[in-house]
């Protein structure tokens, strides 16, 4: 079993673009401050989860 809280970022990329579902959830808990942050900044609740899902998508589309 992988200790995902030792990772570097970059190495939870790595392992979540290969399909390791809590390497992508541990990525989604780190950022988590950073995106309710911007969604209390810009004033929208609503776009919390738009901003996981394009997390998400970022994770694979670009490279590593």
């Amino acid at each position: 079993m992988i200790s995902y809280s030792g990772l570097k970022f970059h190495e939870l990329v790595l392992h979540a673009r290969r399909g390791d579902k809590e390497a992508m959830a541990h990525i989604i808990c780190r950022l988590k401050p950073a995106i309710k942050r911007y969604c209390r900044r810009s004033g929208r609740e609503d776009i919390c989860l738009d901003l996981v899902l394009w997390l998400i998508d970022a994770v694979y589309r670009f490279p590593a």
